[in-house]
Parts: structure tokens; C-alpha cells; sequence
């Protein structure tokens, strides 16, 4: 075995621990995941925050009318569809929130209004602060967070990313483990899908299927996936 493919077999590793790191709280408790992304968004937030406060005495209206080196279309919609999918996934959930009628209609409205915020400020801050936004890629808000706010701040922005990414894996598992629970509870998939745990009552078997299906999905990168 080449240089190059214990590499590739490691890298594999390190995101297969990572998978199962980020997968054991919806094996717990839906209810540990649940309360766990509200004190997530906060911390997610907080870092963006911080970079918008720190970018406006850099503020430089004539950025906005440089254009980008690279601007590819369908990659942007793709994107963009699945940055904003997903408040269809509370129907599937529903029955494991208290008084349902009354609170999910605010959290989806509270939701929205705060997906909005949180691209639209601190993008609009980067492009503001950075006259080579134009050229930016993969990981760019980080170098900006540096660049206006100093190492702390570009590092406070890098754990926060990683910190979303888990909160984003980990809404959405909850959501297909409670559909395909639901499937099977309703005949549309094999009955063993609605098995839970007996004590933890989290849809085990539904969480290990999906599991491995990423672990074969986690060898490709964003887009290709996308």
C-alpha cells in the first residue's frame, strides 16, 4: 500500500469517528438533541456576531460593485435549496414536541427570520470588510474573521462551523429516523424501522440504517453529494 492510499485510508477513518461521534446523541435521547441545538444555535451564533460588530469600521461601500472571479448557477441554487430546505421536517417529529399547535408555528416564524439574519449580515459585513471577496472560496468567512477581528476571532469562527455542522447532521437524522419510523409504523417500510429502543426510546434501528448509508456517502466531498 502507496504513501497516498494510507492517507486516503485514513482520512476515511477520521471521518467515520467523526460520523459516529456526531450520530451517538440521536442514539441517546431525541430529547438531548432537541435542547441541545437551542443552546447550539446560540453558540453558532455568537462567533458571526462578533464578526459583523468587528467588520463595520473596515466597511467599504465600493466593494459591492466588484463581480466574482467564479460564479457557477446551479451549484449556487443547489446551495441555496438546501440551505433553506428543512422546516419541512418538523411534521415528521411533531408527536415528540409538547403542545405542537401552539409552538411550532412560532419556532418555524422565529426560524426563518433568524436563517434570514444569519446569512444576510455577516456575508453582507465580509463583502464590506474584504476588497478580495470577489475571490473568495471554501472557508473564506474564516480568513475574513481574521482578517477584522484578529486569530481569535478567525478560530472562534472555524469551531463554530464545526459546531454547525453537527447541529445541521444532527436535526436532519432526527427528522429521517422519525419518517422512516413512521413508514414503517404506517406499513410503507419494513417493520423493523419502528423498532425503539426499550429504554432510551430513540428509532435505533432506523439511525443504524441511515449510519450505513453515510458511511459510504463520507468518502465524496460537499458538492458531489449535493
Amino acid at each position: 500500500m502507496g504513501d497516498e492510499d494510507k492517507s486516503c485510508g485514513a482520512e476515511y477513518l477520521y471521518r467515520l469517528l467523526l460520523l459516529l461521534a456526531f450520530t451517538a446523541p440521536n442514539c441517546l435521547s431525541s430529547a438531548l438533541v432537541g435542547r441541545g441545538l437551542v443552546g447550539l444555535g446560540l453558540c453558532v451564533m455568537s462567533p458571526y456576531l462578533a464578526l459583523v460588530v468587528a467588520a463595520l469600521p473596515r466597511a467599504r461601500p465600493a466593494n459591492f460593485r466588484l463581480r466574482p472571479t467564479k460564479f457557477k448557477p446551479a451549484a449556487m441554487v443547489s446551495v441555496a435549496y438546501w440551505s433553506l430546505s428543512g422546516f419541512d421536517s418538523v411534521s415528521t417529529f411533531a408527536g415528540e414536541v409538547e403542545a405542537p399547535h401552539r409552538t411550532l408555528p412560532r419556532a418555524l416564524l422565529c426560524g426563518c427570520l433568524l436563517m434570514v439574519v444569519c446569512y444576510v449580515l455577516p456575508l453582507t459585513a465580509g463583502v464590506l470588510a474584504d476588497e478580495e471577496w470577489a475571490h473568495w472560496k471554501d472557508g473564506s468567512l474564516t480568513h475574513v474573521a481574521q482578517l477584522v477581528g484578529g486569530r481569535w476571532l478567525g478560530g472562534w469562527v472555524l469551531a463554530s462551523s464545526a459546531l454547525s455542522n453537527w447541529g445541521l447532521f444532527s436535526s436532519e437524522l432526527l427528522e429521517d429516523s422519525f419518517q422512516l419510523l413512521g413508514m414503517a409504523e404506517a406499513g410503507l417500510a419494513p417493520r423493523f424501522f419502528a423498532v425503539r429502543h426499550p429504554r432510551l426510546g430513540t428509532p435505533l434501528l432506523a439511525i443504524l440504517f441511515q449510519l450505513v448509508i453515510l458511511s459510504a456517502l463520507i468518502g465524496f466531498d460537499f458538492e458531489s453529494i449535493m
